[in-house]
């Protein structure tokens, strides 16, 4: 494998955990086989994307209707199976496409969805052809479960979604909420029960609303046989005319392997032909759990481009979609019905919940088209290597999130005598904080910030975070560890203001280039580990004119020079003679000397740089100035206060931190 990590059997990967390498190769030429006279939008967009994103040259045909007869075994250096493709039917992937794949000596990879059934023999079918890569919506758990074994080997396997975001997606003209006439647009049917109990519920919560319509006043459009299906245009207009929809998981909770269960139920049904659903999974109920898979639906990303709200049974939506923020929860056995038939009411409850939903998850990057296929070539042309950062307990971002999980000012707050966070302590917090910082009014433009769209990076106890709520900002607040994430929120909630707060990595960011306006990093991104890129990546989220507001620690600071005065010295002579970085980690002891935690250890990992280098790291920006802040009563400043020092010129020459504004 060229420049990738060396794999052995089977390698299982998320999507979010490949990071493309540069390479200045050739693009490939990739034989995409996929149907792409389907009737669902869904499909299609899937389809068209990839020729559209991927940088590779992709030719799609349609293997129910075209033979490979004409098509050179050597033309192509890819093919990829598209899940319209089943391969274990003669009608979609007949024995001469079967052949001509089999002999195919390039990479191959197959995009898979519903692998519930036929199992093993569909591990088998793409053993014979010499599948190489699957996609699966399986999560890392469910696929080993389900591919592991002795049939398939040397197969890299990657967790993605059924379905993205596609561009058109943002600019899909809607109605206001208060417009729409009907309450409720959903199309559900039953599942075989084969797919477990979970495959009622799409039938299931359209029928728990048809029962109650005429009741409640409620203009509904649901419906659950198959020839009522919507396709295409028709289904976005639809959505669009509907104050709210319905949905549940995408998956099954019931994987047959070996065939077993299949033919179990037809025994059953040749013989009960009359039985209900629940009949017929009472037969075969034994194997129910036996693996559990939900995933995001595309349908429910579609809803969100439209505005329409959701109504949801409780579930995990890949870690997406959040219950009262997102979407109106609704309880399996309808306990709760009439408390969302009042939500459905709430205009401004439903406009909240919709602008939630098309802030936090439609402008997410990773569940664009344009995220799934750059990784995708990275894999198929092997320009990549495995990130293993998330799934190690040793790596930086591990030991990060834990150390920032106690929050940046938890000692302050006990010396403070705040032992909660309501709003009176959290006011006596951020009292105290914007007077020992007196300065940060200078560089953060809080008031031009309303209307605004701002990240800010590294939360701490939330006081920069709340103020730029208050300024009216539409604010996303990011941090690697739980407990800031949480304190935000809680921040938010209790004071009525608008804002998202997410866990989240500024190297691997989940939102989309061009986003913000403003991106706010007080401290934070000199401990990422890679400060130089982190610059870059809130470049590429910035639009264009906007702003990287940040702080980084001075590598010429008093403190430096007292703490390491031979490095100090060394990196200055690196520097008059071109070095351009950053001075490294230090010890336990000197990044303790800036954060420390409780038990008195320092941070995992802390860069000082110079403003020569900072302004090097910056040169893509269209412009860049720099402050030197910050300084406290230690050697040799132990005689004045730190009003007094604030007021005098050391600060500007040998003080701790450097504040800068970065112009894209």
């Amino acid at each position: 494998m060229k420049n990738s990590e060396v794999y052995d059997s089977l390698l299982f990967l998320d999507l979010n955990d490949v990071k493309e390498q540069y390479s200045e190769e050739e693009p490939c030429k990739i034989l995409f086989l996929a149907d792409d006279r389907h009737d669902a939008r869904v499909v299609l967009d899937y389809i068209e994307s990839f020729k559209k994103y991927s940088k590779n040259n992709v030719l799609i045909i349609n293997p129910i209707y075209e033979t490979p007869n004409n098509i050179s075994l050597y033309e192509f250096d890819s093919i990829v199976i598209h899940y319209s493709i089943f391969i274990l039917s003669e009608y979609f992937f007949s024995k001469e496409w079967s052949d001509y794949v089999t002999k195919f000596n390039g990479a191959k990879a197959q995009i898979i969805q519903d692998e519930f059934r036929q199992i093993n023999e569909m591990k088998e079918k793409m053993a014979s052809l010499g599948i190489s890569i699957i996609f699966t919506s399986l999560n890392a758990e469910n696929a080993e479960k389900v591919y592991g074994g002795n049939i398939l080997s040397n197969v890299i396997i990657v967790t993605c979604l059924p379905g993205y975001i596609s561009e058109y997606m943002y600019d899909i003209k809607t109605l206001p909420i208060d417009q729409r006439q009907t309450d409720i647009f959903y199309r559900g049917r039953i599942l075989p029960a084969n797919v477990g109990l979970s495959a009622y519920d799409k039938f299931h919560i359209g029928n728990m609303f048809s029962e109650i319509a005429e009741e409640f006043n409620l203009v509904v459009d649901i419906k659950s046989k198959e020839d009522e299906r919507i396709y295409g245009y028709g289904w976005l207009k639809s959505l669009s005319n509907s104050r709210a929809t319905l949905g549940v998981e995408a998956g099954a909770t019931m994987f047959d392997f070996d065939g077993t269960i299949e033919k179990l139920l037809e025994e059953f049904v040749t013989k009960n032909y009359e039985s209900d659903f629940f009949a017929r999974w009472e037969h075969i109920k034994s194997y129910q759990d036996n693996v559990i898979h939900g995933t995001l639906p595309p349908k429910l990303l579609e809803a969100i481009a439209t505005d329409t709200a959701l109504i949801l049974f409780k579930g995990n939506y890949a870690g997406i979609l959040e219950p009262g923020k997102h979407y109106i929860e609704l309880a399996r056995d309808g306990s709760n019905i009439y408390k969302v038939i009042k939500k459905l009411r709430d205009i401004e409850y439903l406009q909240r919940i919709v602008k939630n939903a098309r802030r936090d998850v439609l402008y997410q990057e990773k569940l664009s088209f344009k995220f799934l296929w750059s990784k995708f070539d990275s894999l198929i042309n092997r320009d990549f290597k495995v990130n293993f950062q998330n799934q190690t307990s040793d790596n930086l971002s591990n030991k990060n999130s834990v150390f920032w999980d106690e929050l940046c000012g938890s000692q302050l707050a006990k010396t403070l005598g705040i032992k909660d966070s309501s709003v009176e302590s959290l006011k006596k917090f951020d009292d105290w904080y914007f007077d020992f910082y007196p300065y940060l009014f200078d560089h953060i433009p809080f008031k031009e910030m309303k209307g605004k769209r701002v990240l800010e990076i590294g939360l701490g106890y939330g006081t920069v975070s709340q103020r730029i709520a208050e300024s009216g900002a539409d604010g996303y607040y990011m941090d690697i560890a739980e407990g800031p994430v949480s304190m935000v929120s809680q921040r938010l909630l209790q004071n009525k203001l608008e804002g998202s707060s997410l866990k989240g990595n500024i190297l691997q960011p989940a939102f989309k280039e061009n986003s913000f306006d403003y991106i706010v990093a007080i401290g934070c991104l000199h401990h990422t580990g890679n400060l130089k890129s982190a610059i870059k990546k809130c470049y590429d989220l910035l639009k264009p004119g906007g702003e990287l507001i940040f702080m980084v620690y001075y590598a010429y600071s008093y403190r430096r020079f007292r703490m390491s005065p031979g490095l100090s010295f060394k990196n200055i002579l690196k520097e008059l003679f071109g070095y351009r970085g950053v001075v490294g980690s230090g010890s336990d002891r000197q990044r303790a000397a800036y954060d420390s935690s409780s038990e008195g250890d320092g941070a995992p990992h802390t860069d000082w740089i110079s403003v020569k280098s900072l302004r090097s790291f910056c040169k893509k920006y269209r412009s860049f100035e720099a402050t030197i802040e910050n300084i406290d009563q230690e050697v040799p400043f132990k005689n004045k206060t730190r009003k007094e020092l604030l007021n005098t010129k050391w600060p500007s020459i040998v003080g701790l931190d450097l504040y800068a504004k970065a112009i894209k």
